[in-house]
């Protein structure tokens, strides 16, 4: 399945370094496909690199709780 554009655009904002930007992109992106596990651990590492660990945890509990592939990583 390709991923919606939302999201790749999220992803790139993560690569220029526009954290705010990016996490307003993943914020509306996991708000409209709450079920979407990578998006839920890639928010979670965004918000672990801006100093929310809590918010973080919970996104990374998402991921999991969704089955994402490769749990490992998220442990």
């Amino acid at each position: 399945m390709n991923d919606p554009l939302a999201l790749q655009e999220a992803r790139r904002a993560v690569d220029q370094g526009a954290w705010r930007r990016a996490l307003n992109l993943y914020q509306a992106f996991v708000k409209q496909y709450p079920r979407h596990a990578e998006a839920h651990y890639e928010f979670a590492w965004l918000l672990r690199q801006i100093d929310e660990p809590l918010a973080s945890l919970i996104h990374y509990q998402r991921a999991l709780d969704l089955a994402i592939p490769r749990a490992e990583e998220v442990h």
